[in-house]
């Protein structure tokens, strides 16, 4: 009675994925290319909590399943015939992403 305690808590979540992709091409532009995507695969994930609290019960339980799935809309912009950009918003991933584009 009286003491201050501290307890610690560590926590820890780990993720892998593999969701193969289709995507399919609303135009036939050699400049801009809008696409729809589609994934199903699998995923694994783990959570774990580490802490010094005698009193804490581990009987949180986060179901994470087993199926991946991911939907996009994008968009490809080609400044030459071998180097452009994307830009995708969708779920399953990242809600907005982007980058590089190199064809060969």
């Amino acid at each position: 009675m009286g003491k201050n305690v501290t307890y610690n808590y560590k926590y820890k979540y780990s993720k892998f994925t593999f969701t193969p992709r289709l995507n399919i091409h609303l135009t036939e532009n050699e400049k801009i290319d809008p696409y729809v995507g589609f994934g199903l695969g699998f995923k694994k994930a783990a959570f774990n909590l580490d802490t010094n609290d005698p009193t804490y019960t581990d009987e949180i339980d986060f179901p994470t399943g087993k199926v991946s799935l991911e939907a996009s809309f994008g968009c490809r912009f080609l400044f030459t015939e071998q180097i452009g950009a994307f830009v995708e918003l969708g779920v399953g991933h990242g809600f907005f992403q982007g980058g590089v584009v190199a064809k060969f």
